[in-house]
């Protein structure tokens, strides 16, 4: 197994050095030099492979990850492994690609005697260039320089080379152990037109396949040309696109990041600086410790959003009054009140949407055998949507008699009014009447600028719980999470599968938090989007692949 390892590593590394992207052949007479279209970073071999043996840890792997750093031991020892390594590749035009790749050494020529049985002998090709791999159909050129091996697939692209080719990689290996960044300015004009068009011609063949009735038509519309106006905004304002991979060792997790940024004075700028680092919210509760599940989105909207809103508002609103007027089962007294309700009711979306905010959330409560959400966030005037739904409810039951009643003003909670009923699930399956409670309780909440609507087993007091931790705070744009322990003991509840319950049990004894979170974070001219796994999920895919194995290996003839 040692001497697989040992092989296969030393064919990981070829492969790092041989697989540069291949180019179209341009002149080497051509010595502009245009920006870096690409740079690739690795922070350093000390990271990579701490990180990476973190990684394995996690995983229950450990053993094959300190294994891996003892077989890594002969190929990085003519390395500088404190130095960043990396690659960057330049567009000469709209379809030609020229990459070259380098890496901080003490020893060349060691690092080339490691790899002679994957590489072959160099071969001196002049101007201190060594050529590897010569009997391969894609040979590569190599040379140092100031303490760095370049390589490249073509000896003319090692000729003119910078001195310190890790000032390419700007603040990359301080914030990723490995990244990768695209400099979208250097994206010929061309090419980012034509990716516009053809995103254009994805949406308006989606449209073409998606509607059904003409309301439809128009919100799709509006959507998609939403959608192509901000991706063609994008094209024009965006400086760079980041993608980084880390072990976050302080937070116990492992991170992906995903980062946005404009260039200074654009339009998208100026609308990214409104986004803060540490919005304010009223509902953090949603938020809750507890939760299986859970998000929160807090951000001021663009006034183009705003607008769109209200058009959309405005469709929705006359389809539902022309389907008021057409209904033949309402009297005049009934179709009278249903308008009024309904133009009330869009007065008071109007109004919540000219506040130009977001700040709404959601999340999940799941215990064995039990179920239970709640949902809610800003609205201008909750009372009046109070007021609203009881008139609604007294006109939905004089239409039907058997429509459930509603407990109105049942209970005053912090400031929240309670308005409870319960709701008979006598189609729904066994198991969903179990899970949710028969009848199952709603909670709708209402507050002076709040609204909260909650069912399932124990509602008002998930609901309380959600309005109790909703003191004003400041938190990201976007937050959500899964909590891995609480999901599996439910899953196990409800199904135990040796394997859910093998998996439960790695969870519960491993060490950190056993979260998969995602957040939208504020940055100099743009944003990022964050993707974090907590190291006790490290261990339950560990234990689920190790399970799954045997599984999959009976089905291999």
């Amino acid at each position: 197994m040692v001497n697989r390892l040992k092989r296969g590593l030393s064919w990981v590394i070829a492969l790092c050095v041989v697989s540069l992207p291949l180019a179209e052949r341009v002149s080497a007479a051509d010595a502009s030099a245009p920006e870096p279209l690409v740079v690739v970073s690795v922070s350093s071999t000390d990271r990579l492979l701490g990180d990476m043996g973190d990684l394995m840890e996690a995983t229950g792997a450990g053993d094959i990850g300190r294994l891996f750093v003892l077989m890594a031991a002969p190929y990085t020892a003519a390395l500088e492994r404190d130095q960043p390594a990396g690659m960057w590749a330049t567009l000469r035009n709209a379809d030609q690609m020229e990459a070259v790749g380098f890496l901080p050494v003490r020893d060349l020529q060691m690092l080339l005697r490691t790899l002679q049985d994957q590489l072959g002998t160099p071969r001196d090709v002049g101007d201190g260039v060594q050529e590897l791999a010569a009997d391969q159909p894609q040979s590569v050129f190599v040379r140092e320089q100031n303490g760095w091996a370049f390589f490249a697939d073509r000896k003319a692209l090692l000729m003119d080379l910078p001195a310190d080719p890790a000032a390419l990689l700007g603040d990359l290996p301080e914030q990723y152990t490995l990244a990768a960044r695209v400099h979208l300015t250097a994206v010929p004009a061309e090419l980012r037109e034509m990716a516009v068009q053809q995103l254009q011609l994805g949406f308006e063949e989606a449209l073409r396949d998606q509607v059904t009735d003409d309301l439809q038509a128009e919100l799709g519309r509006l959507a998609y040309q939403s959608q192509i106006d901000t991706m063609t905004t994008l094209m024009e304002d965006a400086e760079q696109l980041t993608i980084g991979w880390r072990i976050a060792a302080h937070e116990q997790s492992m991170q992906i990041e995903v980062a946005l940024q404009a260039l200074e004075g654009s339009t998208v700028a100026r609308e990214l600086a409104r986004i803060e680092d540490g919005t304010p919210t009223d509902f953090g509760g949603f938020l809750h410790p507890d939760a299986a599940a859970a998000i929160l989105m807090t951000a001021p909207a663009l006034e183009a959003d705003v607008q769109q809103s209200l058009a959309i508002g405005a469709m929705v609103r006359d389809q539902v009054l022309q389907g008021i007027q057409d209904d033949p089962n309402l009297s005049d007294q009934q179709r009278a009140e249903a308008t009024r309700i309904m133009q009330e009711l869009t007065e008071l979306g109007e109004a919540t949407i000219r506040a130009a905010k977001t700040d709404a959330g959601a999340c999940l409560f799941l215990k064995p055998n039990s179920i239970a959400a709640v949902a809610g966030g800003y609205v201008s005037d909750g009372e009046q949507l109070a007021g609203i739904v009881q008139r609604l409810h007294a006109l939905a039951q004089r239409l039907e008699p058997r429509t459930p009643g509603v407990h109105f003003n049942a209970e005053v909670y912090r400031g929240v009014t309670l308005h409870t009923t319960a709701i008979p699930l006598r189609d729904a399956d066994a198991q969903a009447r179990e899970l949710l409670g028969d009848p199952m309780d709603v909670v709708i909440g209402t507050g002076a600028t709040s609204v909260y609507l909650a069912f399932g087993q124990d509602a008002a007091e998930m609901l309380k719980a959600v309005v109790d931790g909703s003191t004003e705070q400041r938190v990201p744009p976007m937050q959500a999470f899964l909590a891995l322990e609480s999901i599996l003991e439910f899953a196990v509840s409800v199904d135990d599968n040796p394997i859910l319950r093998d998996v439960l049990n790695a969870v519960q004894q491993a060490p950190g938090g056993d979260r998969i979170g995602v957040a939208v974070l504020p940055i100099e001219r743009g944003v990022a989007l964050q993707l974090s796994v907590e190291q006790a999920v490290g261990a339950a895919v560990g234990q689920g692949v190790r399970l799954a194995a045997p599984l999959v290996q009976d089905l291999i003839p």
